[in-house]
């Protein structure tokens, strides 16, 4: 999906697997949406899209998004014992490559009764279009920000705004490793990372 970020829309897939649980990935058509709309099926636990590297898509997690990574966990099941670690959303931007999971379920819960006000969606919405636009000249179209700013932004978000439990993590440039991303206990303006194995 990388060679794909010149598109002006997004371009996604479904993670899904078969009844003997092997993985395999397949397209998710936008309709005449202009957003990826995942299927809910029983067997779906993730997703991965683009943000495609046009001046006004921020390269983020939207609130969309971070819903998607809710509605994978809510819906998937292989038959055993619910596993919300396994939903995954990956998201890949001019920026880098990004995955949200879960470390709580119940905190990402409260995401329903969020959307399920309209209010309180819309005020959920707003504040993140918010923190996220802070990088976003509308004069000139354009987005001012560095990775790091979006990456502080959206852990500013998911960690002190709203409590959501979930984590992100970022991919080294040849997709090779994962680093979860936090913010430094002492500087909050500091990002660290932290190797996955």
């Amino acid at each position: 999906l990388q060679g794909q970020l010149d598109l002006n829309y997004e371009k996604g897939y479904a993670l899904s697997h078969n009844s003997n649980l092997n993985a395999f990935a397949y397209t998710v058509s936008l309709g005449n949406q202009t957003q990826i709309g995942y299927p809910t099926s029983q067997n779906v636990f993730g997703g991965i899209h683009t943000h495609p590297n046009t001046n006004n898509i921020i390269p983020m997690f939207s609130l969309q998004d971070i819903k998607a990574l809710l509605e994978f966990a809510e819906n998937y099941d292989n038959g055993t014992e619910s596993e919300s670690s396994l939903p995954v959303h990956i998201l890949v931007t001019n920026s880098g490559v990004y995955a949200i999971k879960i470390s709580d379920l119940n905190k990402l819960q409260q995401l329903n009764n969020i959307y399920s006000n309209r209010r309180s969606r819309e005020r959920f919405k707003r504040r993140l279009e918010r923190m996220l636009g802070k990088f976003y000249n509308s004069m000139t179209d354009q987005l001012t920000g560095y990775a790091s700013d979006y990456e502080k932004s959206f852990l500013k978000f998911i960690t002190q705004d709203y409590d959501l439990g979930i984590s992100i993590f970022k991919s080294d440039n040849n997709l090779n490793s994962w680093s979860k991303l936090t913010l430094d206990s002492t500087n909050q303006n500091t990002i660290v990372q932290t190797g996955c194995d």
